[in-house]
């Protein structure tokens, strides 16, 4: 388990941060990590991000269901290609 200080940095140097649904469909990790200049990939079938109504998270977060999880390995090493960098670059605005 990493310290609050030690996952900070990992953040820090992260261009996306996966963020797993949590105990209630809103979870602060999504905006913890977006201060720190992740983009957030959000797992999860029910999550509502903050402010949906009026904010279209699609510009700067990932999307993907958690019956994708298996295949989280495979959406990742996307995200390592040219046109995957460009991607995440897009949503770093």
């Amino acid at each position: 388990r990493l310290s609050q200080r030690e996952w900070s940095e990992v953040a820090y140097r992260s261009r996306i941060c996966i963020c797993p649904d949590g105990d209630s469909p809103n979870t602060g990790r999504i905006i913890e990590v977006i201060l720190h200049g992740c983009v957030p990939l959000i797992i999860s079938d029910r999550l509502q991000p903050p402010f949906h109504e009026l904010v279209d998270w699609s510009n700067f977060a990932f999307f993907m269901r958690e019956a994708d999880i298996p295949r989280l390995p495979e959406i990742l090493a996307r995200f390592a290609t040219p046109k995957g960098m460009m991607e995440v670059k897009a949503r770093q605005r």
